[in-house]
């Protein structure tokens, strides 16, 4: 969690050029992300299963999109050249 703590504190700094990230903070973030991952557990583990399936979804359709504008918006060289 301090990783991502971290990881938020130096997206802040990369978008925010006026963000002074403090250590204090990057700690903060930590305890937030637990926090929200042991309320999302506590609360909404009824919830969960059906969640994974539509992420599930989302993410082959994502997939699939993302295949198919490769497939077909490529430059097309012929051998000659």
């Amino acid at each position: 969690m301090f990783l991502a703590g971290a990881t938020m504190q130096g997206l802040l700094v990369v978008n925010k050029p006026e963000y002074v990230p403090e250590p204090y903070q990057g700690y903060l973030f930590a305890v937030m992300i637990v926090t929200v991952g042991v309320l999302t557990n506590t609360f909404a583990a009824r919830w969960l299963p059906r969640l994974e399936g539509i992420i599930f979804i989302v993410f082959v359709l994502a997939f699939l999109a993302f295949m198919i504008v490769l497939w077909v918006l490529p430059p097309r060289l012929s051998a000659g050249e």
